[in-house]
């Protein structure tokens, strides 16, 4: 299952790779997680397909595609990477599952603080359009995730810097990012 923490502040992250938890550690649970939109769950990878092909039904998802970061098969690694690790947030819902490898997504919470979500094999994520949120590879530097929509995907992504102000933002902001899983 997901693990979740409070990521100590961003100004103190040498290597975005490695757990950068506070000190003391600060665990957040799913049911926090709940609390401001973010939803996680498990669907072992042995029964990939017809968990995948489920959660498709029962969420709406018509559409699936996938990206594997590593350094062989991502064009431009490290570009692709700072890219990643920029803040920001994406109009529509954004459903992630884990195939193989780890990764972190970090998101903001409630209170503006980073939670940082370590995402395994089996792992699926949902965060509601307008969440702020990054990524960034673990120290493996590798893994495979299959992102679900439920629209042909359009990839619109706001900066912090730009998106303050666009009207889904503002929704997340005024449900304190409530969402509806399904």
């Amino acid at each position: 299952m997901v693990k979740c923490w409070l990521l100590k502040d961003t100004d103190k992250i040498t290597d975005t790779r490695l757990e950068n938890h506070r000190e003391p550690k600060q665990y957040v649970t799913g049911d926090d997680l709940r609390r401001f939109g973010v939803f996680i769950s498990h669907v072992p990878v042995t029964d990939l397909e017809s968990g995948l092909d489920k959660i498709c039904e029962e969420g709406g998802y018509k559409w699936r595609d996938q990206i594997v970061v590593n350094r062989t098969d991502l064009e431009n690694y490290e570009e692709r990477v700072k890219d990643f690790w920029n803040e920001h947030f994406h109009p529509d819902k954004e459903v992630r599952y884990l195939a193989s490898g780890s990764g972190y997504f970090d998101v903001r919470n409630e209170k503006e603080e980073w939670v940082r979500m370590l995402l395994e094999p089996g792992d699926l994520m949902v965060l509601p359009g307008g969440i702020y949120h990054r990524f960034s590879p673990t120290m493996e530097e590798a893994c495979h995730v299959i992102r679900l929509y439920s629209e042909v995907p359009t990839w619109t992504r706001f900066y912090r810097s730009e998106g303050e102000c666009h009207n889904t933002r503002m929704a997340a902001i005024r449900t304190g990012h409530s969402m509806r899983i399904s």
